[in-house]
């Protein structure tokens, strides 16, 4: 049983005769004579409705309904609609409540305000950065689906909300309930949301929120809950998104925030005072749309590759833009557009930031078709010498490469927050379905294979959203120039595993609704939705395998930042202390204790710097052979497991007799397949010892033999640091032998040595 309300099917014309009478009681009894295609009434929760004139508009047919009529129908009418139906078109049609039923106790209940629940204020703002974190409980909130929301709605303890969060929630979740989510299938379905609905956004005091700190000195002091602007915080913007995305459309989200929350920083951060007050105000206000124009047929995530150009006229006061932009979200319907433009030579160094207003001649818009996100206006934007006044120019020329990296991790931060809810609604709407559709004499829920689906969607989105709000409260504490360093990289891999999320929440949700998951409008209206948008979250902001290799691109550069630290200490201990130690060393034995402790710290000294080589590359070597009977050995060929020698190697038995007097050994592991293995060796051969006589009764007794770690010339100046190290430590802790080796070249040696080396 289907019911479809339309606007018109002149129900008795008597609505304000229907409203009067919904007072009216009737028993089950009298309800059961009106069961006839000409007198059909049905019961609903306890409500008596006249659907009589309905019957010939009911999309299954008459029979369906009639079946119904005269008794209670509630089980069977939840089990094919939502309840969106009985919201939008239940007063229409309503004409009275059974005698003693629950809805009608409720009316007659006088109403009571509901006590205040008391909630603990934390000493010290959540997110503010300073004092002491406390976790608090707030009152519980929503529909209380497990896992439908975040922990916190649930009176989970939490150290990120306080009370301002909690009244901007309520403020948000009221609106969007009235304002919004009863009207997404319309808006998704003309493409379009109604102008007015900025305007009213901003009344409601949310829509200045979305471009970060709330922007007093254009924006005014009224935010929804009666926040305060000094209280205002990231916590809120997530809320903000949070609740607005509990709607279920990605589009009518993008189309009422996104175009703001990426098209008006650059002019609000770097603009001129002329532009900010041009467009800053009207747009946060409602009054005006702007839009972010980067991305074209030619360049998406590689924005430093853009060809848009804008040329300045003979007379210096214009630029004269062409190109075209393509995926602008509301450019069909700004009023301003934010675009990147090529003032300069190639990359990221030749590129500018400019206002661009409808009204300026040369610029077309036309709306694109795409797979989801209908009412957010995706639009294909060519300019054709369009002439833009230079002071419309944002900040300084060939500078806005920077001015558009500089809020990318807010709006991935956004693209976030919205994936994460719409996972999350992907979840609660399979939960909610599949306890009241029934298959094979069983609800869905009772299926094992349905359970396993929603425990894994519930999973990840819990993981994923916790994450967000951790990553959250960082954008909080720090700085926005350590966020930018530090943060990069964690949000693209938070945005890769949300949009996954996403993803896998859409697909299970389509399966576990079936046909309705397939159908636009319905009970699986958001599921549907959802699914078409999908890719509209992983692809914008970057494409999800974009954002996995930046995350690890950025941790690899944050560890050569902190490697290169451990090696410029390692380095200052090994260069000052061996002046110090010089003479010190110098008559003392190799178990004096300033040699043990010189020893220690240059094995030390050689595995901090060890962890600094990550930059080198692994290059093969070539054997010179230019001579047959001999050759210079450089790095070891590739893949080559074993140090290779560099200078003479020897067995044994070449200590009793060392050849000019030397004796040491100086060997390569610098091309070894990894730095652990290269730090096993160097330990290896440079503690190693062999027996050693006397080649001359004038030369020094030497008890032990060293066995010399030195590296030759590669492409990092680490090594070279490290060969001056190793060669320095070894002079001051085995005397003056190693004088005259200390920092000649390589020798060569022939290729029979080789073949008879380690």
């Amino acid at each position: 049983m289907k019911f479809i309300f339309p606007g018109t099917f002149g129900f008795r014309n008597n609505y304000i005769s229907r409203t009067s009478s919904m007072s009216k009681t009737f028993s089950l009894q009298e309800i059961s004579s009106h069961n006839t295609e000409k007198d059909c009434w049905v019961v609903v929760d306890g409500n008596i409705y006249d659907v009589t004139s309905f019957l010939p508009e009911h999309p299954g047919g008459k029979k369906v309904v009639i079946a119904q009529s005269g008794k209670d129908a509630s089980e069977k009418f939840h089990s094919l609609h939502g309840p969106e139906v009985l919201k939008e078109w239940g007063p229409k049609l309503l004409i009275g409540q059974v005698s003693g039923s629950s809805s009608q106790q409720k009316e007659q209940k006088p109403k009571q305000e509901a006590p205040k629940q008391k909630v603990e204020t934390p000493r010290a703002p959540p997110s503010s950065g300073h004092g002491q974190l406390v976790a608090i409980r707030h009152p519980k909130f929503g529909l209380q689906v497990p896992y439908g929301d975040p922990a916190w709605y649930s009176g989970a303890p939490t150290a990120y909300y306080n009370e301002s969060h909690v009244r901007f929630r309520a403020a948000m979740r009221a609106f969007v309930d009235k304002e919004i989510a009863p009207n997404c299938h319309k808006w998704d379905e003309d493409k379009q949301i109604p102008r007015e609905m900025f305007r009213k956004c901003y009344e409601a005091g949310w829509l200045p929120g979305t471009v970060g700190q709330w922007p007093v000195q254009y924006a005014g002091t009224s935010i929804a809950g009666g926040v305060k602007p000094e209280e205002w915080n990231h916590f809120h913007e997530l809320i903000l998104l949070d609740e607005l995305s509990r709607a279920g459309s990605g589009g009518v989200v993008w189309g009422l925030q996104a175009g703001l929350s990426i098209g008006l920083p650059p002019v609000l951060l770097f603009g001129s005072k002329y532009l900010q007050d041009k467009c800053v105000a009207p747009c946060l206000k409602g009054e005006k749309i702007i839009c972010l124009c980067i991305t074209e047929p030619y360049a998406g995530s590689d924005v430093a590759s853009l060809r848009c150009e804008a040329k300045k006229s003979e007379d210096g006061k214009h630029y004269i833009v062409n190109g075209e932009k393509k995926w602008i979200t509301n450019g069909v319907f700004a009023d301003f557009f934010t675009v990147a433009v090529r003032t300069g030579g190639k990359g990221m160094g030749g590129i500018s930031m400019m206002l661009l207003e409808k009204d300026m001649p040369g610029i077309t818009c036309r709306q694109m078709k795409c797979s989801g996100v209908w009412p957010s206006g995706t639009t294909y934007i060519t300019f054709e010498d369009v002439k833009v006044p230079v002071e419309n120019l944002i900040g300084k020329e060939n500078e806005g490469f920077k001015y558009v990296m500089y809020n990318f991790n807010h709006e991935r931060w956004g693209i976030v927050c919205q994936a994460s809810r719409f996972a999350r609604v992907c979840y609660e709407e399979s939960f909610l379905y599949a306890h009241k559709r029934r298959a094979f004499g069983q609800r869905l829920i009772d299926q094992p294979v349905v359970r396993n689906k929603l425990a894994h969607m519930a999973r990840l989105v819990e993981a994923t959203h916790n994450w967000l709000e951790q990553v959250t409260y960082q954008m909080d504490t720090l700085s926005h120039s350590e966020a930018i360093s530090t943060l990069g990289g964690t949000t693209a891999l938070l945005k890769a595993q949300c949009t996954a999320t996403f993803e896998l929440c859409a697909r299970e949700a389509v399966q576990i609704f079936g046909g309705l998951g397939y159908t636009r409008g319905g009970q699986g209206e958001k599921v549907e939705r959802l699914y078409r948008e999908v890719r509209a979250y992983s692809i914008p902001g970057g494409s999800e395998e974009i954002m996995l290799d930046l995350g690890v691109r950025q941790a690899m550069k944050n560890y050569s930042a902190a490697s290169k630290a451990r090696g410029v200490a390692a380095a200052a201990i090994a260069f000052v202390f061996p002046p110090l130690l010089f003479l010190k060393l110098e008559k003392g034995g190799i178990l004096a204790p300033k040699k043990i402790v010189a020893a220690i710290v240059l094995v030390i000294g050689i595995i901090i710097m060890g962890e600094g080589s990550e930059s080198q590359k692994e290059i093969p070597s070539q054997l010179d052979k230019t001579s047959a009977s001999e050759c210079t050995i450089g790095l070891p060929p590739k893949g080559t497991r074993r140090p290779v020698p560099v200078g003479r190697i020897a067995r044994s038995r070449d200590f009793e007799n060392p050849p000019n007097g030397s004796i040491f050994t100086v060997v390569n592991v610098t091309n070894t397949l990894n730095c652990r293995r290269r730090r096993t060796y160097a330990n290896h051969f440079l503690l190693s010892t062999q027996r050693n006589k006397p080649t001359t009764a004038s030369q020094p007794q030497r008890p032990w033999n060293i066995l010399t770690w030195i590296f030759t010339e590669t492409q990092t100046r680490t090594h070279g640091l490290r060969s001056l190290l190793v060669n320095t430590w070894a002079y001051i802790l085995f005397g003056t032998s190693l004088r005259a080796k200390l920092f000649t070249a390589p020798p060569t040696v022939t290729r029979s040595t080789l073949e008879t080396s380690i």
